[in-house]
């Protein structure tokens, strides 16, 4: 779920937000390892859709509660992006910010309503979900 208590825009023209999104990263990559590897798998399509979305849940807290800690705002970037129009590097940083996000719906195809029900997301950060891969579609 996003949250936290950062409230400054990633701008994905700025050194310091490259380096938060590289280190949060690299932060939800260990423990996406970490629980693969607890759980005795290599691959994320060997779990229950229970332990994917368990799995998930993990990585978006860790990943969102660095990029907070930082303090910087996930939900309050992506929608700042929303409002003036996606540039080119606001799409990269999106798709980046949005990451477990479209695993789960394009990859796994675990519907948005299991998502709700496990916590991962809240229904306004699907809707802005939906309006920023609108956009990246077009």
């Amino acid at each position: 779920m996003i949250t936290g208590c950062g409230n400054k825009v990633l701008d994905p023209t700025a050194q310091e937000s490259r380096k938060v999104l590289s280190e949060c990263g690299d932060e939800a990559t260990a423990t996406t390892y970490d629980m693969m590897n607890k759980l005795k798998v290599s691959t994320v399509a060997q779990l229950s859709q229970k332990d994917q979305l368990k799995l998930f849940w993990k990585i978006n807290e860790s990943y969102d509660d660095c990029v907070s800690d930082k303090g910087f705002s996930i939900e309050k970037t992506l929608k700042e992006y929303l409002e003036g129009g996606l540039s080119d590097y606001e799409k990269a940083y999106a798709i980046q910010l949005m990451g477990t996000y479209i695993m789960m719906v394009d990859n796994l195809q675990i519907p948005e309503t299991e998502m709700l029900s496990a916590g991962i997301y809240t229904q306004d950060e699907l809707n802005v979900f939906h309006e920023i891969a609108g956009q990246l579609r077009n």
